[in-house]
């Protein structure tokens, strides 16, 4: 999974949006889920940002499907996007295993826009219904989806 961000700051507040691209080569556990954060994906792909800055209002979020995921027999795949305290907060379990369709806007719990008083570490969620992968390789043979998160951060004001 790649991660970058694309921010601009105009008069103290940076609008930005942290993107990770999922692929089907990060999904290795010996199990029917995984959890990606972006951190650690900063760590394996230093493209951006790894965390949604603490004060920032959350915006939007998107799941833009490219690839079918399949293989090892699967019939089922999902992606969800939150953080730990509520992994599917900001795009609930989405299929993500038909023929790509079109992008998934934000449709979790989390009303927004919403204020996050701390850095918001923002995780990926996929489940299907066979193992993903070995442990240390993937089973699966195609798929890929991008997840954005759209922020506005304002910068701390030492006159206060």
């Amino acid at each position: 999974m790649a991660i970058h961000d694309d921010s601009i700051t105009i008069q103290g507040h940076t609008y930005g949006t942290a993107r990770a691209k999922l692929r089907y080569t990060d999904l290795t556990a010996a199990a029917t889920s995984q959890v990606l954060t972006f951190a650690q994906l900063h760590a394996a792909h230093p493209l951006g940002a790894s965390t949604i800055p603490a004060e920032a209002v959350i915006e939007a979020a998107e799941l833009v499907p490219i690839t079918a995921f399949a293989g090892n027999s699967a019939t089922t795949a999902t992606v969800a996007l939150g953080d730990a305290g509520d992994p599917d907060e900001l795009i609930t379990a989405t299929d993500v295993f038909a023929a790509p369709g079109a992008l998934t806007r934000a449709n979790g719990a989390l009303v927004l826009p919403a204020i996050e008083v701390t850095a918001y570490g923002a995780q990926v969620t996929f489940a299907s219904d066979v193992n993903l992968g070995d442990g240390t390789t993937t089973l699966l043979t195609a798929g890929a989806c991008e997840l954005r998160i759209r922020y506005v951060a304002s910068a701390t004001d030492s006159r206060i």
